[in-house]
């Protein structure tokens, strides 16, 4: 949920050492992240750099555009699956 990407991201920068970059795995999660990041004082991607997985208006929104991924979900499952199973049949 975007209250916990908010919490986890907080948590995250005021770590010691803080992290470079947030990768956000999927749209849900996106504005809470950016809410944390925002609220921590840091700027995108002066300061942090940020990684949207998945299709959100708010990545063409920001300023400037955040990076975003867009991937085929299942297709993602069918590589998986015959990966999986050259591995079990030892290829």
């Amino acid at each position: 949920s975007g209250q916990e990407a908010y919490s986890q991201t907080r948590a995250l920068l005021e770590q010691e050492t803080r992290p470079t970059a947030v990768i956000c795995l999927g749209t849900g999660m996106l504005a809470g992240v950016l809410a944390a990041i925002a609220s921590s004082g840091l700027k995108v991607p002066e300061q942090i750099s940020l990684i949207g997985v998945g299709d959100t208006d708010l990545v063409r929104l920001h300023t400037p555009p955040i990076t975003s991924l867009k991937w085929d979900i299942g297709e993602c499952g069918r590589i998986a699956a015959r990966m999986l199973l050259a591995r079990l049949r030892g290829e």
